[in-house]
């Protein structure tokens, strides 16, 4: 049993180890709808007259259009393998997996009592909400664990993690918000986006024109924790990301080690 829980420890405890990262399903949206807001503020168009996320082709002069917003992506978190997951709401999912658990004494539930239900009381209890963590998954399939928390907030997913793996002190930020409320965490959006067509588009047009928008800001301070791949699906589709992420699909963004803040635009 010592050699179990040593084990099981590794995994669990540090989320060390945990960087396998391949397969990701997701399940498709139904198909897009088009609802009409009343914020003709937020409308724009660009110089090809092609229309933007949350823009209109108003003719100059003419009455302003009423911004049209994109139906929200509507997924299901079904990825196989080391991944979060970000709603619009800023709940988060965790995922981590590995592959190396092979010898008949491990056993799930001895882990689930005696390993992750006592961390994540000991968190929930400097906390004012009881569910602000809780395990949706824990199980071994043939010689692979796979754990899957879900998190209130990203304070909770950042707090609960820093409680007990030292690889995340330098996780500096992790916000998920609206545009237009990005400024009440004592951050902004600066520097150069790219849309999903690799065109390139201002901060100061993403805060006027996609106030209504969702927008994951993460800054790993140079370098991504042990435990995390870098790999986010968001809820909703992904719209402009900061200059040099790479947009896995629609709703999915790959996120790498840097100093600077990396944004996810997402609706």
């Amino acid at each position: 049993m010592k050699r179990f829980k040593a084990r099981m420890t590794l995994a669990a405890l540090s989320l060390a180890a945990l960087t396998a990262l391949s397969g990701c399903k997701i399940v498709s949206p139904t198909e897009e709808t088009k609802s009409t807001g009343s914020d003709s503020s937020s409308s724009s168009t660009t110089k090809s007259g092609k229309t933007e996320p949350g823009g209109t082709n108003a003719p100059q002069g003419s009455t302003a259009v009423p911004v049209t917003m994109p139906a929200k992506g509507e997924y299901t978190f079904t990825a196989q393998d080391t991944s979060l997951f970000v709603r619009c709401d800023g709940s988060i999912e965790s995922l981590e997996t590995d592959s190396k658990f092979d010898k008949a004494y491990y056993n799930v539930d001895e882990f689930k009592k005696d390993m992750i239900t006592p961390i994540i009381n000991k968190y929930t209890a400097t906390t004012t909400s009881k569910t602000a963590v809780t395990l949706a998954q824990c199980d071994l399939k043939d010689t692979t664990l796979s754990l899957k928390f879900k998190y209130e907030t990203p304070e909770d997913y950042l707090k609960f993690n820093k409680s007990f793996n030292e690889y995340f002190e330098n996780w500096e930020l992790f916000v998920v918000c609206k545009v237009s409320d990005i400024g009440d965490f004592n951050t902004d959006i600066v520097g150069a986006f790219v849309d999903t067509e690799g065109n390139a588009i201002s901060s100061t047009k993403i805060k006027e024109t996609c106030k209504d928008y969702y927008i994951c800001a993460v800054n790993f301070n140079g370098k991504l924790p042990d435990g995390v791949s870098g790999q986010f699906f968001f809820e909703g589709n992904v719209y402009y990301v900061s200059t040099g992420l790479k947009i896995e699909d629609k709703n999915s963004v790959k996120l790498y080690e840097s100093s600077d803040v990396q944004y996810v635009i997402f609706y």
